[in-house]
């Protein structure tokens, strides 16, 4: 019984973990985690009207990565609907061509 939750407990802190190694910059490129049932079309729109430079999407369909040259542009997008930022580096880095997970 105690076993469950020191498990739960692990994967929490490792999640932690990860999200604190893939801390996005406050300013410049960096991945936009958006709701995984909006469409591209939409997040693209999101991204523009926050004043960021679309760069290109990553391996994962609700991950856009972007250029942000001020501080204001994370707020906006946040209000926008962004979930997070990321580092855009291994699966959220920005792909030229092939295949999304």
């Amino acid at each position: 019984m105690f076993f469950i939750p020191m498990v739960a407990l692990m994967v929490i802190m490792m999640g932690f973990a990860v999200v604190g190694l893939a801390k996005a910059p406050d300013t410049g490129e960096m991945a936009v985690v958006f709701s995984p049932f909006e469409s591209e079309e939409r997040q693209l729109a999101r991204i523009v009207s926050a004043g960021a430079y679309y760069v290109g999407p990553s391996r994962l369909g609700n991950v856009q990565v972007v250029i942000i040259d001020n501080a204001d542009g994370r707020e906006k997008l946040k209000a926008l609907g962004a979930w997070f930022f990321v580092a855009a580096d291994g699966l959220c880095a920005p792909i030229e061509a092939g295949v999304r997970i």
